[in-house]
């Protein structure tokens, strides 16, 4: 491609010199060839910049980088994040041209609100594709994340502008008319949906999260502001008063709400709000009003999170379109995300078993106190906190247990390059009761909530979610936690299916 097209859009501090055609846009100066560009980022742990002259050496065409830096071939530009993004969505034929994009950002919801979005999408006869957490995936068919994302980016909520812009080129090819995604804080500070016009953006929710990252809950709270500036039409939960300044101060934004306290000195009238909510045993159920219409949703997903994730679905579906009477009838048979709130198990004869993600304080707070409305004997917590991460959030994390379920048990999640036994004495001062136990190795904590569990119990395994590994010490490994609980059920409980 010549360089010309290729750096349409970027904002470069000096016009360019001449034009020339260009073979492949990389990051890592170690896959440049003749005739590539490589793009010099910041990384957290390495500086492009300082390797703009190996990347020369190995004979780059081009180099693109925010330093301001005299050299044949080199091209300063004022963000080479946003740059980069451009470039990437350039070379990959500008693939969210055409395509209607969904983006939702938020601390929690993410995965389960694009999960419900994609569906009513697809309900809708929409050919839609999926980037997030637990999925990837065209109209509802998994795509193999290793084939079209990097080794360092399979693992991301938002892959690396490179894979990003491939996977959006696959899914319109593969004839995506729609595509549902999850914006992570850390994408957004590094402007990787640059090169994306959102249709509809939406804000879920924020707590203290990654800020081992951020600076600061400001510096969070701007990251995922900045969705709402890349997005035409922006959805915001104004039950959360980091959405609510989103709806008072981003005109293109549209309120949704489910609390029942009069709210006043709005700037305008809430978009949808959910009214008559009730959570009967096993699912939730509202009516949501928008636009002098109610529409009655019944979904098989239990509690507040259920509310709330479907509502901002529901909301923006009908932004991007979609007629409203059809919504109720998709959410009817919306089973939920991988991993979200996820029942493993629930008959008689034998405990519920639960699995989600939850691994920060709001979200595990939020998740044991919904489990445990539903939950007529005693519900067992099983959760660890991750390695190299946030480490404020452990404390905060056993406080929440402590307050709200029955018995914890303390375990591993993914502790990297830590030892487990020391993350886990980071989460113990949360605790004000005696109401919990250690088991560091993560399968013999399963096993053992099954064991000292009872019929009518509600076993609640958090931090894992969809993920089926650990990653510790030795590297990743296998781990299905599902298949795990299901085995040790089915040993102990004759009423259970090993299948």
């Amino acid at each position: 491609m010549l360089l010309s097209k290729l750096v349409e859009g970027c904002r470069m501090k000096i016009p360019l010199s001449a034009d020339k055609e260009i073979g492949k846009v990389v990051c890592d100066s170690s896959r440049v060839e003749p005739g590539d560009m490589f793009a010099a980022l910041r990384g957290e742990r390495h500086d492009g910049n300082e390797f703009i002259k190996e990347a020369l050496l190995r004979g780059a065409a081009a180099v693109v980088t925010d330093e301001d830096i005299c050299c044949d071939g080199v091209i300063p530009v004022y963000d080479s994040d946003e740059a980069t993004a451009l470039i990437y969505s350039n070379y990959y034929g500008r693939p969210a041209d055409g395509m209607r994009i969904f983006a939702v950002t938020g601390t929690n919801g993410k995965t389960s609100t694009v999960a419900a979005a994609s569906h009513i999408l697809r309900y809708a006869g929409v050919t839609a594709g999926v980037i997030g957490t637990a999925e990837l995936s065209v109209n509802g068919t998994p795509v193999d994340r290793r084939e079209l994302l990097s080794e360092g980016s399979v693992n991301m909520t938002t892959p690396d502008a490179e894979g990003f812009y491939r996977t959006l080129s696959f899914m319109r090819g593969a004839g995506c008319r729609a595509v549902a995604l999850e914006a992570s804080s850390h994408a957004l500070s590094r402007k990787r949906l640059a090169g994306v016009r959102v249709d509809v953006g939406a804000f879920t929710n924020l707590t203290p999260e990654h800020l081992d990252y951020h600076k600061n809950m400001e510096d969070y709270f701007r990251a995922k502001y900045s969705l709402a500036e890349l997005s035409e039409r922006f959805v915001a939960n104004c039950d959360d008063e980091y959405g609510m300044r989103i709806f008072r101060n981003c005109a293109r934004s549209y309120g949704i709400g489910a609390d029942p306290r009069e709210r006043r000195d709005l700037p305008r009238e809430l978009f949808a709000s959910a009214k008559n909510v009730s959570f009967p045993e096993g699912y939730a159920e509202y009516d949501l009003v928008t636009g002098g219409r109610s529409l009655h949703i019944k979904t098989a997903l239990r509690g507040e999170f259920a509310l709330y994730n479907t509502l901002t679905a529901a909301s923006s579906c009908i932004l991007l379109g979609l007629d409203p009477d059809m919504i109720p009838e998709a959410l009817s048979s919306f089973a939920g995300a991988p991993g979200r709130m996820e029942t493993v198990f629930s008959g008689e004869g034998a405990p519920t078993a639960m699995i989600d993600y939850a691994h920060t304080p709001d979200a595990l707070e939020r998740a044991v106190m919904n489990v445990k409305a539903q939950t007529k004997g005693r519900l067992i917590l099983v959760f660890g906190c991750g390695g190299d991460r946030d480490r404020s959030k452990r404390a905060p994390m056993g406080d929440a247990a402590s307050r709200n379920a029955d018995h914890t048990i303390l375990t591993e999640d993914n502790s990297r390059s830590e030892e487990t036994e020391d993350i886990i004495a980071d989460i113990v001062p949360g605790f004000s009761k005696d109401n919990y136990e250690i088991v560091p190795d993560r399968r013999a904590a399963l096993l053992r909530a099954v064991e000292i569990s009872e019929e009518k119990d509600t076993i609640l395994c958090c931090g894992k979610g969809h993920e089926k590994y650990i990653i510790d010490k030795r590297g990743k490994r296998y781990f299905d936690e599902r298949a795990i609980l299901v085995a040790a059920l089915a040993e102990k409980y004759r009423t259970v299916d090993r299948q």
